[in-house]
């Protein structure tokens, strides 16, 4: 994601990617990746947020109380890219 810094001074920004995960016939929205980024005043700097479905923190799993284990639901995942829980600039669609 683009951050650019319209100011005078040095400032930051932490872009963050959603994930909606279905769950239960809902869907469970989940912080998935963030990165922080400090463009000088008047650039613009891109965030690159790597998220890696085998980290240890799953992010593109669900726990299943059931089989008592990490499971990751099948289909898409719609991913939201902004700035906060509810300033989203982008979305992108995924198959797991």
């Amino acid at each position: 994601m683009p951050v650019t810094n319209t100011g005078d001074r040095v400032g930051g920004e932490v872009p963050q990617v959603y994930a909606d995960l279905p769950f239960d016939g809902q869907l469970l929205r989940r912080l998935v990746g963030f990165r922080r980024v400090e463009p000088a005043p008047g650039e613009t700097e891109v965030a690159v947020i790597g998220i890696d479905a085998d980290w240890p923190n799953h992010p593109f799993s669900i726990w299943d109380e059931e089989a008592q284990d990490w499971v990751e639901p099948e289909g898409d995942i719609t991913l939201h890219i902004g700035t906060s829980a509810e300033d989203f600039r982008y979305t992108a669609t995924v198959r797991l």
